[in-house]
């Protein structure tokens, strides 16, 4: 339940986290264009050497960097147009009594009914990315009994991963 009440304070914070994300990408361009591209000498302990920018390990690394990054913030944005739209569905009221309780950590009163709700769509968004992404989601995780003996156990097991 700790993790849930935690993802909702999460989602109340996703504004935050994709204006830190953009904040990183505009960072990720300076150290990239900041650094030295020139051919070089160094001194090693081999004797002087010379060193080269390579620039194709270097540009795919960069650019690998910027689209993680990238697909950071497009999540993240994803998540927060779904979330905001849930929040436009409830009442005045209980946008903000979630929001004293999630965000600002007050001691307000919240029905459980009502984290549940938004527990579920938080849980939905997340199926939703992940299939957007092309990860399937199990909707419930069954709890597995093991016993002592190992030829039920491979059979319980081959049938939980069985595809």
């Amino acid at each position: 339940m700790f993790d849930d009440l935690y993802m909702i304070n999460s989602y109340f914070c996703l504004p935050d986290k994709i204006k830190e994300l953009k904040i990183a990408r505009k960072e990720l361009e300076t150290i990239f264009y900041s650094q030295n591209m020139a051919t070089r000498t160094e001194y090693t302990d081999i004797g002087i050497v010379t060193r080269a920018f390579r620039l194709e390990k270097m540009v795919i690394e960069h650019n690998m960097a910027q689209e993680l990054l990238n697909k950071r913030i497009e999540r993240n944005e994803l998540r927060h147009k779904y979330f905001t739209s849930y929040l436009d569905s409830l009442a005045e009221t209980d946008v903000k009594r979630l929001y004293q309780r999630h965000a600002l950590n007050q001691n307000v009163f919240v029905t459980e009914q009502l984290e549940e709700q938004t527990i579920d769509e938080i849980n939905e968004i997340e199926t939703c990315i992940c299939l957007r992404e092309g990860i399937f989601v199990e909707e419930k995780l069954q709890k597995v009994e093991l016993t002592d003996d190992f030829e039920t156990n491979l059979d319980v097991l081959t049938q939980l991963f069985a595809i």
